[in-house]
């Protein structure tokens, strides 16, 4: 408990900048539309998805233009290809100290400050050590990939029928059973021949690189799906009430869904409101000067009914900058899996 309440989590779905598929430094990655060339991946059974990953900005090579796809992965460079890949973003009041959940990683290690996210979300979920320097086996990989797949959905892995689909199923640590299981079941993995899955076999950059492309897409099915059934059906609109006393600034949410939308916050804040003026820059933030319990809270609108998030500013104080502004900016401070949140807020303008 003591570090959730550390940390102030922005989920958004884009992709972080943090290096990825490159052991032991920390490089700039390509800029944007900037095409990387591998000089070892010509033949290479996995070259159009390591192409793929590459134009996404989500891997680059070793140096020397190459990419080693058969090179097996260390435990710390699959942790920050994953990291990476669900696009985690945490920022902490405090520095974050890495031996609060591992003992054989130190706090200067380049993979130090995913790992913290990772084990923070409960995505890397080993405690005591980590074993950065071991190469990943199969069932591992596929263990972490359902956590943060079920973490971006805020859902867990179900208790699933006897797992059935491989013949080397006895070989699979109980640890991981149901997250292969899981995984199979969305078209994550398959077997490597013979119906094998090879649990304790060593995972290669390329098989990694494959598997973490089938989350990108499976976590975007979901999200197309669920803001495909919602987006005209959760109604997210700010507006504002002007008098010569008082400005009130509202952010209205209705759910004309058949079901409860839960907004889930990490702190006592729950919303914000920008004023900006007619260039889009910022004249005043209402959270700027405020205090908020940390705590984690949540927001449940029941289907058919609308809450309210508002508050109100005296002319008499801010009427200069309040008759400055041309929009206003309302925003919800949390993550929810039943609506998407816009990150960029919503705007009405000021007339």
């Amino acid at each position: 408990m003591k570090r959730v309440l550390l940390v102030l989590i922005a989920m958004v779905l884009v992709f972080a900048s943090l290096p990825v598929m490159a052991a032991g430094t920390v490089k700039t990655e390509p800029k944007s539309g900037e095409k990387i060339e591998f000089s070892d991946i010509s033949s290479h059974w996995a070259k159009d998805v390591i192409l793929r990953m590459s134009d996404k900005g989500l891997i680059k090579g070793v140096g020397n233009g190459k990419f080693l796809p058969d090179e097996k992965m260390k435990r710390s460079e699959f942790a920050a290809a994953l990291h990476k890949t669900l696009g985690i973003d945490i920022k902490y009041f405090k520095a974050p100290d890495i031996n609060e959940f591992f003992e054989d990683v130190k706090n200067e290690d380049w993979f130090s400050t995913v790992l913290y996210d990772l084990a923070t979300l409960n995505i890397i979920d080993d405690r005591g050590k980590f074993r950065p320097e071991e190469q990943i086996t199969r069932e591992e990989m596929v263990h972490y990939i359902i956590n943060g797949y079920n973490y971006k959905l805020g859902t867990v892995v179900q208790e699933l029928e006897e797992l059935t689909n491989f013949d080397d199923n006895k070989k699979i640590d109980k640890k991981y059973k149901k997250a292969v299981k899981e995984a199979f079941k969305l078209g994550f993995i398959r077997g490597k021949g013979k119906n094998m899955f090879d649990p304790k076999g060593i995972t290669t950059r390329a098989e990694a690189l494959v598997v973490l492309e089938k989350l990108i897409s499976g976590l975007e099915s979901i999200k197309d799906s669920i803001e495909g059934d919602v987006k005209e059906k959760v109604i997210i609109e700010p507006s504002y009430d002007k008098s010569d006393k008082v400005f009130k600034m509202n952010l209205k949410i209705t759910n004309n869904t058949g079901k409860s939308v839960t907004i889930n916050h990490t702190s006592g804040q729950k919303f914000d409101f920008k004023l900006l003026d007619e260039n889009k820059e910022i004249l005043y933030t209402w959270s700027m000067d405020k205090m908020f319990m940390m705590a984690l809270t949540n927001t449940v609108i029941e289907p058919g009914k609308s809450i309210e998030f508002s508050d109100e500013l005296d002319m008499e104080s801010f009427g200069e900058t309040v008759n400055s502004a041309k929009y206003l900016k309302g925003f919800i401070t949390g993550s929810s899996k039943d609506i998407k949140i816009e990150s960029e807020g919503y705007e009405v303008e000021i007339k």
